[in-house]
């Protein structure tokens, strides 16, 4: 409760300002994160470099909603999201306020939310993909969905870079499968505050965010190659301990 509390007391304290200053979102959005990430216990080491050439679009894994902190906290760029996350209480204002992009996955709208994203990245801003299109247990990396990864065919020299995400120790003992892993990731049909009220009460959590090296350009076979070279960057990571 005192977590939860000290959420809800960060949150509307530091939303006037990000509302009424424009050129100080950033500074106050990853103080938001950071705070976020220190009043919940969880602890973050990264691997490696986020690109910086940008605009660049960041491939990731989904475990867990904690993911959207921790890629926030580390990255200036805007998260793609289903458009369900829209009407989500509390989360979706934040998302919209945020300039969250929010996507369809029907096949029928791929072209549309592939000219949406591009005009984004053409703007000069960077979005983070959860490229599996859903979040998974963690202990696996689901194939990598390749209709938004046709950005690539759109805007052209766009920077690719893999971002594998890894929830390692959880209250100070080595995640390895069954209710500690459940504990942390949120997948299948878990429902949302149960799952999160839980996570509240643990004592500490360890997370490992690893940037890969980035890709330029598309490759010769398009936008499916390019989602399997991420995809397959991201597991290899994963499967190494």
């Amino acid at each position: 409760m005192v977590r939860f509390a000290g959420f809800v007391a960060v949150t509307l304290a530091l939303l006037p300002p990000y509302m009424a200053a424009p050129s100080l979102k950033r500074r106050i959005e990853a103080l938001w994160f950071a705070a976020v990430l220190h009043l919940i216990g969880l602890r973050l080491t990264v691997h490696g470099r986020a690109a910086e050439q940008g605009p660049v679009l960041f491939a990731a894994n989904h475990v867990s909603y904690l993911d959207i902190m921790v890629l926030g906290r580390l990255l200036d760029a805007r998260f793609i999201a289903k458009e369900d996350v829209r009407s989500w209480p509390g989360i979706g204002v934040l998302a919209r306020v945020s300039g969250t992009c929010f996507i369809r996955r029907a096949a029928s709208q791929a072209a549309a939310q592939a000219g949406e994203l591009a005009a984004r990245l053409e703007r000069g801003q960077s979005l983070i993909l959860f490229a599996e299109g859903t979040s998974s247990d963690g202990a696996q990396v689901l194939p990598f969905k390749s209709s938004l990864f046709g950005v690539a065919e759109r805007v052209g020299g766009l920077t690719v870079q893999p971002v594998a995400i890894r929830y390692s120790r959880l209250n100070g003992a080595p995640i390895a499968d069954g209710a500690a892993r459940d504990g942390v990731a949120w997948y299948g049909e878990m429902t949302l505050m149960p799952h999160l009220w839980a996570f509240l009460g643990q004592r500490s959590c360890e997370v490992e965010v690893c940037f890969l090296e980035p890709m330029a350009g598309l490759p010769e076979n398009g936008r499916k190659a390019l989602a399997k070279a991420a995809e397959h960057s991201v597991r290899d990571v994963l499967q190494t301990p």
